[in-house]
């Protein structure tokens, strides 16, 4: 998988905590990727601004660099994916317009994804394959074996 010039990620606590810094017209701001477990092998991915040690998913940054920071996330997909093949991750987004932007880079990168994942979508409380025509609440990937 082809991830563009991702920013340059810190790993730490067995690779399901990444660090990395986003760099715009606010300055350089800290980010945070978490994987947290849910239950048995699902694992919730959250990311968001480094405040006080801890993950803010809740601010909008605008440092005018999303798609570098979201290059940067999918790499960290891949890399904890790569150490924990048979661990799915859940990405949920917290509001419409992020549900709206995670749909428009699940369509657009369908063909890369789906080469080294199985993924699926959320609708309400029914979850099948992903199909780049339809509009998901949230989404599922697992590493293909």
């Amino acid at each position: 998988m082809m991830i563009e010039a991702p920013y340059k990620l810190l790993p730490f606590r067995n690779q399901t905590r990444y660090l990395f810094e986003s760099k715009g017209p606010k300055g350089v701001i800290l980010k945070l990727i978490v994987f947290t477990q849910i239950e048995g092998n699902l694992w919730n991915l959250g990311f968001g601004d480094m405040k006080k040690g801890q993950l803010d998913s809740t601010i909008i940054t605008n440092n005018q660099d999303v798609r570098r920071v979201l290059n940067t996330v999918a790499r960290a997909i891949y890399l904890f994916t790569e150490n924990y093949p048979e661990r799915i991750v859940r990405i949920s987004p917290l509001d419409s317009k992020r549900a709206k932007l995670y749909n428009l880079v699940f369509q657009r990168r369908h063909f890369e994804i789906v080469e080294q994942f199985d993924a699926f979508g959320w609708r309400g409380n029914e979850r099948s394959v992903y199909s780049p025509g339809n509009f998901y609440e949230a989404f599922e990937i697992h590493r293909k074996s």
